[in-house]
């Protein structure tokens, strides 16, 4: 992955932030599940 700021760096991990699951967990892909009430929202 390649950053567009010459400085930059790219991210480090990809999250989605889910309204229906029960827990947060990691794909086998890498992606984080994140539900929003784990965000103390």
């Amino acid at each position: 992955m390649v950053s567009d700021d010459e400085n930059g760096r790219p991210p480090e991990f990809l999250c989605v932030i889910s309204g229906l699951e029960g827990a947060a967990y990691k794909r086998e892909d890498g992606v984080y599940v994140v539900p929003i009430t784990a965000l103390g929202c």
